[in-house]
């Protein structure tokens, strides 16, 4: 899975979060640890990526959906915890020119 959290996010605060999701996995006994793999994959369009690759032990599939929300609440609850925020799709948006030339019709009031 993927995991992204907010740009503002410092690299040292990102590290930790890699640590702490590691650590989560290893101590997990529903989640093999003999093989996982939790790295700072991608600086995405509206986030930093986090790359979460492990495996759950069951294959009972309805076992494994339980597992797999344990695991994501997991990291919710982490990410919270450390002040950290998930990231949304977001664009910014340069206007260059106005119609008619009156900037300030960007800062009146809005429409009702």
């Amino acid at each position: 899975m993927r995991v992204g959290v907010m740009y503002d996010t410092s690299p040292e605060r990102l590290e930790e979060l890699v640590v702490a999701i590691r650590e989560l996995i290893r101590t997990d006994d529903a989640i093999r640890n003999d093989f996982y793999l939790v790295n700072f994959d991608t600086f995405g369009p509206s986030s930093l990526d986090l790359f979460i690759y492990c495996f759950t032990v069951t294959t009972n599939w309805a076992e494994f959906l339980e597992v797999k929300q344990a695991f994501m609440l997991k990291i919710m609850k982490t990410i919270r915890a450390m002040g950290l925020s998930f990231a949304f799709p977001t664009q910014s948006m340069h206007i260059e020119n106005v119609p008619g030339g009156d900037k300030n019709v960007l800062e009146g009031p809005r429409p009702q």
